[in-house]
């Protein structure tokens, strides 16, 4: 579960959200009891949140469980509905961003 805390810094980073902010925004999509600290615990790998709570943080962040928990490389399960041609073209777009970092 070590990548979880590491994807979930990174999904709130990238929105320029505080761990105070992504609990209050989790709060009014029905996580009540998520706090600062729960955002902390789980990004440092001390905690998990129950699965009802991780499928709105997926849906929040529009990535699958895949992603965030197990460090699939594609973060939209989008990927799987593409043909072969597709996914090709996609894995090579990833690879030049790769490659550009």
């Amino acid at each position: 579960m070590h990548i979880f805390g590491e994807r979930l810094k990174k999904l709130r980073q990238g929105k320029r959200l505080t761990q105070d902010e992504f609990a209050a925004i989790l709060s009014q999509l029905g996580c009540n009891s998520i706090t600062k600290y729960s955002i902390s615990q789980y990004e440092n790998n001390k905690g998990f949140p129950h699965i009802n709570t991780l499928i709105i943080i997926c849906d929040y962040f529009g990535v699958s469980i895949d992603y965030i928990v197990r460090g699939s490389q594609y973060p939209s399960c989008e990927y799987f509905l593409l043909d072969k041609k597709g996914k090709k073209l996609a894995d090579e777009y990833i690879l030049k961003l790769l490659d550009n970092s």
